[in-house]
């Protein structure tokens, strides 16, 4: 099965967003480019996670970089608490879970550390 098939759907469903919120202003404008940056972000860890690209610190600094950027997305909009209250989803909860899988795969350990842990 394809390893990034869930985030390749995230990517898409950003696309959309980011191509609905440019054609009729919206929050979801916003949440498309958080939900595109995050996806290409986490596509990158997981790679780095999985072995299939090198651990380079120019791959680790641009990944913060992206997620900082979403971060400054969200949170210099104007007037942001009113807009989370008012539409909570793509104001915060839609970051929380971009953040939340790009933070969960840097930090969680890889598998085959995991195996050998298992043995010992």
């Amino acid at each position: 099965m394809n390893k990034f098939l869930l985030s390749n759907i995230a990517l898409v469903v950003g696309v959309l967003a980011l191509i609905t919120g440019i054609t009729s202003p919206s929050a979801l404008g916003i949440a498309g480019a958080v939900i595109i940056l995050g996806t290409l972000a986490y596509q990158s860890a997981k790679k780095r996670k999985l072995g299939l690209v090198k651990n380079t610190t120019l791959r680790k600094t641009t990944e913060g970089i992206i997620i900082v950027i979403t971060f400054l997305i969200i949170f210099l909009q104007t007037d942001i608490q009113r807009l989370i209250i008012e539409d909570p989803v793509p104001n915060i909860l839609i970051p929380i879970w971009v953040w939340g899988a790009y933070f969960i795969i840097v930090f969680r350990k890889p598998k085959q550390e995991k195996l050998s842990e298992n043995k010992k």
